[in-house]
């Protein structure tokens, strides 16, 4: 899994996206992202399994330029 987020860390940078990883956030609280300051906030508290997706997700509204449509669905 480590891998795939590497792959996707790197894809961001590659593209001039931030990535911050926050360890401060609830374990509840969802990533999100910033269209126009090309920027993803990921909760490092976030369920493991699901953190590549959701990066891959929220790196995807950045490079499709969707501006803040709430995506709360459960996963």
């Amino acid at each position: 899994m480590h891998d795939v987020l590497a792959y996707l860390m790197n894809y961001a940078f590659d593209h001039d996206i931030g990535v911050i990883y926050d360890s401060t956030l609830p374990a509840s609280a969802p990533p999100v992202s910033f269209v126009k300051q090309r920027l993803v906030i990921m909760n490092a508290n976030f369920r493991e399994s699901e953190q590549p997706f959701a990066l891959a997700h929220e790196i995807g509204h950045v490079m499709l330029e969707h501006y803040r449509i709430h995506c709360n669905a459960p996963a």
